[in-house]
């Protein structure tokens, strides 16, 4: 009630409290968005310093406008009124109004650019397209185009399957002392069956040979415990010619040979101008020393390669990251570095794209030196400070609607900076590509609940366009991989490079068949190229079975103008092997499946399970084994 009663202040007595104030305000006419309270002691040289320069009166106006800041805070806390209060009383009294951001005193806003630095201006950035230094490429040639086996053997071939077969029957001598009687047709057997059972993925190793699931093919070739000790006791380098120091130098020597081999199918193959650096990961949760944890990817844990592909998916390099040990000490970052070495075994005048995990500028410097061309998305804080004030912000480009952008060119024309802002806002970096050109891409606006047509620039659109090989061969290796459960990493890695030369393989069939002019209908789907592949390497190499391997093949159903359901044909591998093929008498009988005869017998062969003619006038049995 007694501040109620509280007579008002008179203006002598408000001038005198406001003068006594310690309040700073920002005047509107300063372009300044911070305020800071002031100690008496920098207070009183501000004042010092105003009163020398009394001669100007915009400093007089400025000396007048702090002090009556300073008055009103003052006036403020010895009535005991709250700083969220003064401000309201001071806007309220028709004051310059006082904003409660703090302001740093004593310089601009953005930091200067050093003198030793090139400077940055909005101008045409048009560089052209280099050309490949020749002789560039020998890629390698399919001698038959219809051999699925040719294109598959470029990176897996018989001498690498040898050396598999050797070092593994080595270690099994050495470890348990018994023989493991491994060949390279059984080897090649267990390559085939991995592949089909990666196409029919079932969730456990033994339901491939479950007498209600399994495929003839497969338990025909090899029994369970057999394929499971193989796949425990596969090596391919033998652990004693392994000195201490080759270990330490190389993580990887338990797959080295394995590694360098699909190496050479890789460095065999074409490779785009246009041309993309990324990260791929190999799954594995088990102990490894070089696994990696990489979060927000689609299998963060495992082991991390670094890839050089083209836009089709077409491997061209890997490099597996083994910690410091993967490359010697030098100036530039991990991401620069692995850049750098990949593009080791290019020639100059290629485009790389990349993305903001290896861009920046002292990596496009370098790859000018050595003659390429790069652009990449890069991260902000590897923009320099000095450049940030320069781009538009991002509220500025917020305003100017969705698909604006701003582009800042280097003195001597070589890098550009683009900001481009879709749904947020995106830097990228480049030496070959800026927003000369631009055109229209489809997007989905959430607002409008309808798709929209955004301005796009030209790096936006060649990065999208480029940039996606290694994405896309890690979609591919995902279609059928050969991932069943192991703690060891070398099961894993040795599967993920035998899917990574079927992929491969079949990215070339593809291209190979369609500059042939083969329908699209024609060509295999990679589940069924890898199956073909796995189907031969195991129908080439299976006949040591025993007599009655056909008891439990399950027969495929179909109907044919209402008649009884048949058994289909046998395999051509199959038919033709002159091994196990007997006749028997049946109960009942049945019609010839020999080609133009259409009696009926009680003959069938005990291996093809076929019914045959075998009479004094007809031979069918013969005809049917011994002419294709």
């Amino acid at each position: 009630m007694a501040a109620r009663g509280r007579a008002g202040l008179r203006d002598e007595e408000l001038v005198d409290l406001l003068n006594e104030s310690e309040l700073e305000i920002a005047s509107d006419d300063e372009d300044a968005d911070y305020t800071l309270p002031v100690s008496k002691e920098s207070r009183a040289s501000s004042e010092d310093s105003v009163e020398e320069d009394q001669e100007t009166s915009e400093e007089e106006d400025d000396y007048q406008n702090l002090s009556v800041a300073r008055q009103v805070r003052g006036s403020a806390q010895t009535r005991g009124i709250s700083s969220s209060r003064a401000r309201w009383q001071s806007n309220a009294r028709g004051r310059p109004r006082f904003r409660g951001r703090v302001r740093t005193r004593g310089g601009a806003r953005g930091v200067a650019r050093p003198s030793t630095v090139p400077s940055w201006s909005r101008r045409r950035f048009d560089v052209p397209l280099p050309n490949l230094s020749q002789p560039s490429y020998l890629p390698s040639i399919i001698q038959d185009s219809s051999d699925l086996l040719e294109y598959f053997q470029e990176y897996i071939d018989d001498d690498l399957l040898q050396l598999i077969v050797e070092k593994s029957n080595q270690n099994e001598l050495f470890r348990r002392g018994k023989l493991l009687h491994l060949t390279i047709e059984e080897l090649k057997t267990f390559l085939g069956i991995t592949m089909l059972m990666a196409c029919i993925n079932y969730p456990q190793i033994k339901m491939y040979w479950n007498h209600k699931y399994a495929m003839a093919i497969i338990t025909e070739a090899m029994s369970r415990d057999r394929y499971i000790h193989l796949r425990n006791s596969i090596k391919i380098v033998f652990d004693l010619d392994i000195t201490p120091e080759m270990r330490g130098n190389d993580k990887l020597w338990k797959v080295r040979p394995l590694i360098n081999r699909v190496l050479q199918g890789c460095y065999a193959q074409e490779r785009n101008q246009k041309i993309s650096i990324d990260e791929m990961m190999i799954p594995f949760t088990g102990s490894c020393a070089i696994r990696q944890y990489c979060p927000g990817k689609p299998h963060p844990t495992g082991l991390k390669a670094f890839v050089l592909a083209n836009p089709n998916g077409l491997v061209c390099d890997i490099l597996v990251y083994q910690g410091k040990s993967t490359l010697s000490e030098s100036e530039f970052s991990l991401g620069e570095s692995m850049v750098l070495k990949l593009t080791d075994t290019l020639v100059p005048g290629h485009v790389i794209y990349c993305d903001r995990y290896f861009t920046s500028i002292k990596l496009i410097e370098e790859l000018n030196l050595r003659g390429f061309k790069c652009a990449g998305t890069i991260m902000k804080n590897r923009i320099p400070r000095y450049l940030r004030g320069d781009l538009e912000s991002d509220k500025c480009l917020s305003r100017r609607g969705r698909g604006s952008f701003d582009v800042l060119v280097r003195e001597g024309g070589d890098i550009a900076i683009t900001k481009w802002y879709d749904n947020k806002p995106v830097n990228l970096l480049s030496s070959i590509h800026a927003a000369n050109k631009t055109d229209e891409c489809r997007r989905y606006d959430r607002k409008l609940k309808n798709y929209v047509m955004v301005q796009r620039p030209e790096v936006v659109k060649e990065y999208n366009s480029n940039m996606g090989g290694v994405d896309l061969t890690d979609r591919f290796l995902s279609v059928c991989p050969a991932r069943s459960r192991t703690r060891k990493w070398t099961v894993r890695f040795i599967n993920h490079m035998f899917d990574l030369a079927v992929v491969n393989a079949w990215i070339k069939y593809k291209i190979i068949n369609k500059e042939e002019g083969k329908p699209i209908n024609k060509i295999l789907k990679l589940r069924e190229f890898k199956q073909e592949i796995g189907e031969r390497l195991i129908l080439e190499n299976i006949y040591r079975m025993e007599e009655d391997a056909n008891e439990n093949v399950a027969e495929v159903e179909t109907r044919k103008r209402g008649r009884p359901s048949i058994v289909p044909l046998p395999p051509v591998a199959k038919r033709f092997h002159g091994a196990n093929h007997l006749p028997d008498m049946g109960s009942k009988q049945k019609r010839c499946r020999n080609e133009g005869c259409r009696k009926k017998t009680t003959v069938i062969c005990i291996n093809c399970n076929m019914p045959l003619c075998l009479t004094p006038t007809r031979n069918c049995f013969v005809d049917f084994h011994s002419s294709e």
